[in-house]
């Protein structure tokens, strides 16, 4: 009896992790524009997908024309569903996998789970790729990082600023630098900032075609003949008869100059006497003589002088010696 109950409920436990699986959710909606629709196993009708809502294994989105939508699978990865397009999002064996039915994506981060392309497998390491559809092929651009894309054909592996077209599950071109122009067309179908602008690379100027030389046909000249000038006759030698010199005439212009004879100037006479008035001798004072004395008219008052006081008298020693009139002697 009891091993009966064990074995029903390992059963019953059994049957209830799907289930669990599937109530957990797999990502979150963190961006939307337009008409995203969300279809899920059970429901007959879709229902808009909005800004906030969780995504889980079973779940198929859609976007109209004018319809994106960004969804984040773990801290560091995210995935991006493009215009008219359509992403399937399943859990086998535990770990995410986003298949992309139709249309463009762009996957971002170090955590993206593996992608399913219509041309082939994309595992991101790191950085941002993007993708887009057209004719059949599918365009890879990788923006930033690096990526592998992998089909039946190989491996190919694109780094940043590189790119590769692959249509079908045929081998995929070499990895080349893109710009602008190869990636212009894959921006309208792509979220809005996923594929930033590209620099336009220059293209060369066409070589100036080689212009031939004109060729000009050249008449042919008439060799012109000289015709004989008749030779003319000498004029006859002239005479000329020589005339007589005439006869030199002294020129008074060219007559020898006799110079004049040089009197000495003589020197002026000088005053036998002196002037009669001569400068003033300057007076010098003189300054050794004695002061003159200062008189004073005799009715002047003389001053009055103050008083002398008493002599005051020296004291007297009686026992001190007489004092005498006579010069002490001489030693």
């Amino acid at each position: 009896m009891l091993k009966k109950s064990v074995l029903t409920l390992l059963a019953v436990f059994a049957l209830a992790q799907p289930a669990a699986a599937a109530d957990t959710p797999v990502a979150t909606v963190t961006a939307t524009k337009g008409v995203v629709l969300l279809h899920q196993t059970g429901r007959s009708a879709p229902t808009s997908l909005n800004k906030g809502d969780k995504l889980f294994a079973g779940d198929e989105i859609t976007t109209e024309h004018n319809g994106s939508a960004t969804f984040e699978f773990a801290k560091d990865g995210s995935v991006a569903l493009g215009k008219g397009s359509e992403m399937q999002v399943s859990v086998p064996g535990g770990k995410t996998n986003v298949k992309i039915v139709r249309g463009a994506f762009a996957a971002t981060g170090k955590a993206v789970p593996a992608i399913e392309s219509p041309c082939g497998a994309v595992a991101v390491k790191e950085g941002r790729v993007v993708s887009a559809q057209k004719d059949g092929a599918c365009a890879f651009y990788m923006t930033e990082g690096t990526a592998t894309v992998k089909n039946s054909a190989g491996l190919t592996v694109l780094t940043a600023g590189q790119g590769t077209n692959i249509k079908g599950h045929a081998a995929a071109e070499a990895p080349s630098t893109w710009n602008e122009e190869q990636v212009s067309w894959m921006r309208g179908q792509l979220p809005a900032d996923t594929l930033p602008s590209l620099a336009v690379a220059p293209q060369p100027a066409p070589a100036p075609a080689a212009v031939a030389p004109a060729t000009v046909d050249a008449a042919p000249v008439a060799p012109v003949e000289a015709t004989p000038v008749p030779a003319e006759a000498a004029p006859a030698p002239a005479v000329v008869t020589p005339e007589p010199a005439p006869a030199l005439v002294p020129d008074a212009a060219l007559a020898p100059v006799v110079p004049e004879a040089v009197v000495p100037a003589q020197p002026e006479a000088q005053p036998d006497a002196l002037p009669e008035t001569l400068p003033a001798a300057p007076v010098v004072e003189d300054v050794t003589a004695a002061p003159a004395e200062k008189t004073y008219p005799s009715d002047m008052p003389l001053p009055e002088l103050p008083a002398l006081p008493a002599p005051v008298p020296m004291p007297v020693d009686p026992n001190a010696p007489p004092l005498s009139a006579e010069p002490p002697p001489a030693e």
